[in-house]
């Protein structure tokens, strides 16, 4: 962790060391010391989609027990659009059952 610190004095506005100095605070035992870094690393490099860095501070919410953060943080790494693929997942499973409803039915009425 030393070394990991030291990155951090020399690095401060690098969002890798950053992103990474997170992971290493979580991992051992610090998640909520390791927030402030990895919400930081996001900022730092707000031009990657579907960063890394949000993969990141989902596990270290995660880690820190702050469980609606991290799912927050986890379906924006994943959205397409605005739309989560758990939304996407959920509609296509709606439209499934509505066209299994409507494909039985054919079936029963067909002769």
């Amino acid at each position: 962790m030393a070394d990991s610190r030291r990155s951090i004095e020399l690095q401060p506005n690098d969002p890798y060391v950053n992103a990474y100095h997170a992971v290493i605070l979580s991992f051992n035992g610090q998640a909520k010391l390791a927030i402030p870094f990895a919400r930081r690393a996001l900022r730092l490099d707000p031009l990657v989609p579907r960063s890394p860095y949000l993969n990141i501070l989902g596990m270290v919410y995660f880690h820190a027990g702050e469980f609606v953060q991290a799912q927050d943080a986890f379906d924006r790494n994943v959205s397409v659009e605005g739309h989560t693929i758990r939304s996407f997942e959920l509609t296509l499973r709606r439209r499934m059952r509505a066209s299994e409803g409507t494909n039985k039915q054919r079936r029963f009425l067909s002769p």
